[in-house]
């Protein structure tokens, strides 16, 4: 309920999460219980089937809320193959990708898996994280790359 400072990382993507251009940072404060609008952005140099806006806003050097927007339908983007993988690190659950993906969502044999976070966007890279209750056993992982 205080006024935050906030840093705001945006960039132009492809599908590989290649930063295409640079990536754009803002830092703004914030009054309490408000919201802001940032200073529109170009993307007229975007391939609507390949490219993606990646966000992400830190506080203190932690990212706090983060995501993705496409400019199509997410059954016509031209998504990489993210060979999603996991791996544990004491309590928590290691998500990796290889590429850019949508909607990863992560669920267990008997769907009752609670984590701090089960479905996503990610760009190429890894994203931590933890388990709050439930089993691993028939761990899955899948992205809209596999449903579509």
């Amino acid at each position: 309920l205080n006024e935050q400072l906030v840093k705001v990382r945006y960039s132009l993507r492809n599908a590989k999460s290649e930063i295409i251009g640079k990536e754009m940072i803002v830092e703004r404060k914030v009054s309490a219980m408000s919201t802001i609008w940032l200073d529109k952005v170009d993307c007229s140099e975007a391939s609507l089937y390949e490219d993606h806006v990646h966000f992400a806003c830190e506080q203190d050097g932690v990212v706090i809320s983060e995501g993705t927007a496409i400019f199509t339908m997410p059954k016509f983007y031209r998504y990489e193959q993210p060979e999603l993988s996991w791996r544990m690190d004491g309590a928590d659950i290691i998500i990796t990708a290889e590429a850019y993906a949508k909607s990863v969502e992560i669920l267990n044999e008997n769907e009752d898996l609670v984590l701090t976070d089960n479905y996503f966007d990610m760009e190429a890279g890894e994203k931590r994280v933890s388990i709050i209750s439930g089993s691993l056993k028939g761990l899955r992982l899948r992205s809209v790359y596999d449903i579509r």
